[in-house]
């Protein structure tokens, strides 16, 4: 850039290659739109870093070591999921807990009865594909409902197709285990395990709800896609209990 030019202009300047590079990148790879939301904050970070570290440069100029301390520590965390020795822990457990004005057996019917999305989500949650059709079965041991996805990942084409499979593993009084089988686009992001619901009888009328879902985080860095998935993750579990138990679609954000 020209001599002289502003900051802000060189700022705007280098974030727009970026997000060019990102877009041509996602062409080449065969990433989707999701990809690239999830992804943008961080291309937004190391612009804003590598904007930094060129600052120290030229103010304190090569000879001083607080021109390599950004560089430095981009490097390293660069490393981070290329190999076990440079992962953190991928298992999580995210809970979420809601009182249901019905009874624990009117839940449980509920559970089996036909599936229907029909609220407002998060945000966030937005972003992702709906199941566009779910089975309807039986709540018993052995029993698998699936869940199938359509994801464009240019809107129109470069189309994945695949499902969600939950087994219902265990079937107790007031809980209800199930293992997941994930061939949808879901699984490039996270691997599902499985789900944990507790019924909490409150009274005639009231129940309290627990819905646990165990996954692995797939994605690299931690400290900007663990608190991510998770919330994401508990974002879904309300979503469902509205929707699925509770029948209260305008209470999903």
């Amino acid at each position: 850039y020209k001599e002289g030019t502003s900051w802000k202009r060189r700022f705007w300047n280098n974030l727009r290659t970026n997000l060019i590079i990102i877009l041509a990148s996602s062409l080449l790879l065969m990433e989707g739109y999701v990809c690239v939301i999830m992804a943008m904050p961080l291309f937004i970070l190391i612009t804003i870093v590598a904007f930094i570290s060129a600052y120290i440069w030229n103010t304190y100029g090569k000879g001083s070591p607080k021109s390599y301390i950004l560089p430095a520590i981009m490097i390293l965390a660069s490393f981070e999921g290329t190999t076990p020795e440079f992962s953190f822990n991928r298992y999580n457990a995210v809970t979420y807990t809601q009182t249901v004005n019905l009874d624990a057996a009117t839940i449980k019917e509920r559970i089996q009865q036909p599936i229907k999305f029909k609220g407002n989500r998060h945000w966030l949650l937005s972003v992702f594909p709906m199941p566009v059709h779910v089975d309807t079965v039986k709540l018993k041991e052995g029993e698998i409902r699936k869940y199938d996805f359509i994801y464009h990942r240019w809107f129109i084409t470069n189309t994945k197709v695949g499902s969600v499979e939950v087994k219902f593993r265990e079937i107790g009084e007031n809980r209800i285990k199930t293992e997941i089988t994930d061939t949808s686009y879901i699984s490039g992001y996270m691997k599902l395990h499985g789900t944990e619901f507790n019924l909490t009888p409150l009274n005639e009328h009231q129940t309290q709800v627990s819905l646990t879902v165990y996954f692995d985080r797939t994605l690299d860095p931690i400290w900007y896609y663990g608190p991510l998935e998770r919330f994401a993750v508990q974002k879904g579990i309300k979503y469902f209990i509205n929707e699925v138990l509770a029948e209260k679609s305008g209470e999903n954000i």
